[in-house]
């Protein structure tokens, strides 16, 4: 479900910026607001062993680090879909002024995360990754940084920190910059970089690398907008890995439990083109049950629940959840136990928060993009006692 105080902040924003765009270009302003993937895999135990420290790779430090577990993966992907689902509330209250949710991880389709099976991490040189890691062939996490441009970088940083304007709660980041680019001497910074004015400087690795690869050692894992480091598979054993017996399922924290699903819509016959994609979450916000990796094979969408050829899933819990869509009115028909509601009609503590199919309501049929057909997509978020 999203984060009502983070939608509030959000929309702030959002107005704020189309005020402003809408002020300097009049009507033709449009902002897109673009949510986040999944990165990782949650499924596969492959990587249970797996440490994404920079420090520990490529050679081990002997240090105690996280491992990658599935819970600790299915927790980032359920970050992003929280976020996700934040984002696109705080977008959808400002429909009517040109601003429109791009959803990243619809488009990804679930498609070349980190830990897929069949992977051994780290590869950084995986033609069909989708994301990143962190290059470890550098030496740079020295406390004294070596490249002269950082140090004289600092030493501008060191000498002017009470001069330099910043109140956290008025100035722009860029004005900050702006500022500390003012005290910069160019003759001074030329000959840091032995006076050939054609060499480049890439920000990101000599100076904005140094302290990011910091904070990916510090907490042991990255993020899509910090990009994760290497990984060892040899530092120390998995410890408290999930069970898959299936005559021992994991328990689940009774209350209430929510769900994020992806409609999707593809081009078959009406009477067979709707499917799930389906993210289950147990009171305490634990990942329970996610569809399986096996639905979306040779180009598939998620589990059909199509009218007549529906579907069910339990997971822990002590119900099935029967989940059916329907064309007519557009809904999707849940029924756990006793207990029916729709995602547009609530009943009995269960409701659905819908954020409507995507900018083609109608799938992208006949080769429409990348050489084959393209579905239409429609995201909600439910919840219900458990």
């Amino acid at each position: 479900m999203p984060n009502n105080d983070l939608v509030i902040k959000i929309d702030s924003v959002i107005k704020k910026i189309i005020n402003y765009g809408q002020e300097a270009t009049e009507e033709s302003f449009r902002l897109y607001v673009t949510g986040y993937a999944q990165i990782f895999n949650d499924q596969d135990t492959a990587c249970n062993s797996v440490i994404f420290a920079r420090t520990a790779n490529p050679t081990p430090d002997g240090k105690p680090h996280p491992m990658m577990t599935t819970e600790l993966r299915q927790e980032f992907n359920w970050m992003s879909l929280t976020l996700n689902a934040t984002i696109q509330k705080a977008v959808s209250q400002n429909g009517g002024s040109n601003a429109k949710y791009i959803d990243i991880d619809v488009l990804l389709g679930g498609e070349h995360p980190f830990c897929e099976p069949g992977v051994k991490e780290p590869d950084l040189n995986n033609p069909n990754l989708c994301f990143w890691h962190y290059p470890y062939n550098q030496n740079d996490y020295n406390e004294d940084p070596i490249h002269p441009t950082i140090k004289y970088l600092n030493s501008v940083q060191s000498s002017n920190v009470n001069n330099l304007t910043w109140d956290q709660n008025s100035t722009l980041w860029t004005d900050y910059l702006n500022d500390f680019w003012s005290k910069v001497d160019e003759e001074q910074l030329n000959q840091t970089l032995g006076g050939n004015v054609k060499i480049l400087i890439d920000p990101w690795p000599d100076f904005v690398g140094y302290r990011a690869r910091q904070y990916i050692s510090g907490t042991g894992a990255g993020t899509k907008t910090v990009a994760t480091s290497s990984v060892s598979t040899t530092s120390s054993p998995p410890t408290n890995l999930p069970s898959s017996s299936p005559s021992s399922p994991p328990a689940y924290a009774t209350g209430t439990c929510c769900f994020h699903l992806i409609e999707a819509k593809d081009c078959k016959p009406v009477t067979n083109n709707l499917y799930a994609n389906m993210t289950l979450v147990d009171n305490d916000k634990k990942v329970i049950y996610k569809t399986p990796e096996s639905y979306f094979d040779n180009n598939g969408w998620g589990i059909p629940i199509n009218d007549g050829n529906d579907t069910t899933i339990q997971g822990p819990l002590p119900n099935t959840i029967a989940i059916t869509g329907e064309h007519e009115n557009d809904y999707i028909q849940f029924i756990y136990g006793t207990l029916s509601w729709t995602s547009k009609k609530a009943n009995g503590g269960a409701q659905c928060t819908t954020g409507g199919w995507d900018l083609r309501k109608d799938p992208g049929c006949g080769d429409f993009l990348f050489g084959k057909d393209w579905p239409s997509r429609n995201q909600m978020d439910c919840c219900f006692p458990c």
